[in-house]
């Protein structure tokens, strides 16, 4: 059997203020095999934030082994987990973080920056332009995030996470600041990128 996309054993991650611990998240055991399509789901304030953070290697568990893709991920370093991110890992926010003064193709763009190895200009302008088409705004490349619509804000914050090809794509409540019909058209668009 192929080895899983993620594994997590035994995870926990407490937060501690002062005397106050708070344990985000106890003893959770996952595995996700690469393709599969899973969504995490817990009233608020259950560690479902503390928990992708963990899986984006944005934060580290108190105790536990994570392993991505075969990978302890779990004691590496910032730079390691930096490299990780960068290189497998895609993310989309309920808030979009796109940079307003630039425009859409120039928001796909920016993890290229940071890519290894280096991409040029034109190959960097040249995937950007795919990442958009995919997500059907190649028509609304040039334009900044204010011209643009929430569903199509968060479009664009799509294509900037396919487009080093990640091996795991994280969304963290990607619809929650969109109107129904905007949801559910992008939750079809998750479905087929990950068919």
């Amino acid at each position: 059997m192929d080895r899983p996309l993620i594994e997590l054993n035994e995870i926990h991650r407490i937060f501690v203020s002062g005397r106050t611990s708070v344990h985000a998240v106890r003893g959770v055991n996952l595995r996700v095999d690469s393709g599969e399509f899973v969504a995490i789901m817990g009233a608020s304030g259950s560690g479902k934030s503390s928990l992708m953070n963990i899986l984006g290697c944005l934060d580290r568990p108190t105790r536990g082994t994570y392993r991505l893709a075969g990978i302890d991920v779990s004691g590496l370093d910032s730079d390691a987990l930096a490299a990780i991110r960068n290189r497998r890992i895609g993310f989309v926010f309920q808030g979009f973080n796109l940079i307003s003064r630039t425009s859409a193709q120039e928001n796909v763009e920016l993890p290229m920056i940071y890519a290894t190895p280096a991409l040029t200009v034109s190959e960097q302008r040249a995937r950007a332009a795919r990442a958009l088409q995919q997500v059907g705004l190649a028509n609304r490349a040039t334009h900044l995030p204010a011209e643009l619509s929430g569903g199509q804000q968060q479009r664009v914050a799509i294509a900037r996470a396919l487009l080093l090809a990640p091996a795991l794509l994280l969304a963290d409540e990607p619809t929650a600041n969109l109107v129904t019909r905007t949801s559910v058209e992008l939750m079809d668009l998750f479905q087929r990128i990950n068919d």
